[in-house]
């Protein structure tokens, strides 16, 4: 796709992240700082719960492809109510999710929302 790759787990290292073509995060503020693009794939715990909001959104570069998430994981890991903040403001170009901190869910703001797109 002619780009490159960054990943942050607390069980990745740095040689291992090499080995496999990726460029390492020690932390998730490092990733977001280098990423217009982020996919979302842990579990959810008490490490990760909450994670994602507008304090890391806001550390992603601003770039003409804007700013772009993806949450495979578990709901709960990214704070919906600041992603719905994010995406009014502009701060956010899309969130695409599969998953809710509640589910089902059969209601929320982000459905109807320009930049939103989810699966069942």
């Amino acid at each position: 796709f002619g780009m490159d790759v960054a990943a942050h787990s607390p069980s990745l290292d740095a040689d291992e992240a090499y080995e496999s073509g990726v460029l390492f995060a020690d932390s998730p503020q490092s990733l977001f700082a280098r990423s217009t693009h982020v996919v979302l794939s842990c579990p959810l715990n008490e490490g990760t719960r909450n994670l994602v909001g507008r304090d890391l959104i806001d550390l992603m570069p601003s770039e003409e492809c804007g700013r772009h998430l993806v949450n495979v994981a578990r709901g709960g890991i990214a704070v919906e109510s600041e992603i719905v903040e994010c995406l009014n403001e502009g701060l956010l170009t899309s969130y695409a999710t599969d998953v809710f901190a509640e589910e089902p869910c059969v209601d929320s703001p982000l459905f109807g929302m320009e930049g939103f797109s989810a699966t069942p």
